[in-house]
């Protein structure tokens, strides 16, 4: 058995630094030294737990197993293709990531060996303005002595939304975290035509 927060623990001076419990502002504002809210916009510096930290009865190995973009082109759905129609004539190439989860040592409690598996991007550093530090992408389970789980990305996965709240295909190098905190980390170049995984970090 295992378990993971659903939401962010602050540190306690956090509450005092967003002021009125009716501002609901998401991103942070700096001029004001408004923090934020939610773990995809709020700086470290105010989290006592993050979202997606855990424990767990047993110990876990994770391993990547395979990085690379699909074979076949995979067509924009309707809404990315409306707001990205640069990449609508030929296609967005979807990539994957894989890896093998497999508990370790010795086995500490009974019942079922099973935890959850959280994948997050982190967008490039040279983004839209207000864009997120991190967006929870995807999530599976893992459950006896190994599993092997496959994350597929496409063009949605990428998407940003910018100050006028469009949502446009955000190209460069994006990063990824498996679990909180990281077990492991890869990168993914997206491109108009498609994106390429890298485990090699």
């Amino acid at each position: 058995p295992s378990g993971k927060l659903p939401q962010t623990i602050y540190r306690s001076d956090y509450a005092r630094a967003v002021g009125s419990i009716k501002r609901m502002d998401l991103r942070p504002d700096s001029t004001a030294r408004y923090p934020g809210r939610t773990y995809r916009f709020v700086s470290p510096e105010w989290v006592l737990f993050p979202f997606g930290f855990g424990l767990s009865y047993h110990h876990w190995a994770y391993n990547w197993t395979v990085a690379t973009g699909d074979a076949a082109a995979s067509p924009l759905d309707e809404d990315a293709r409306a707001q990205n129609s640069a990449t609508t004539a030929s296609g967005f190439r979807r990539c994957r990531l894989s890896l093998h989860v497999a508990t370790v040592g010795e086995k500490r409690a009974s019942g079922q060996q099973t935890t959850p598996v959280l994948l997050f991007l982190i967008p490039p550093e040279a983004v839209v303005a207000g864009a997120p530090r991190r967006k929870l992408a995807k999530f599976d389970r893992a459950s006896g002595d190994s599993s092997d789980l496959t994350f597929h990305f496409a063009a949605d996965d990428f998407l940003l939304a910018d100050t006028s709240g469009e949502f446009r295909l955000q190209e460069g190098a994006w990063s990824v975290e498996v679990q909180v905190p990281a077990e492991l980390r890869a990168s993914i170049d997206v491109t108009a035509l498609g994106c390429v995984a890298s485990t090699t970090y």
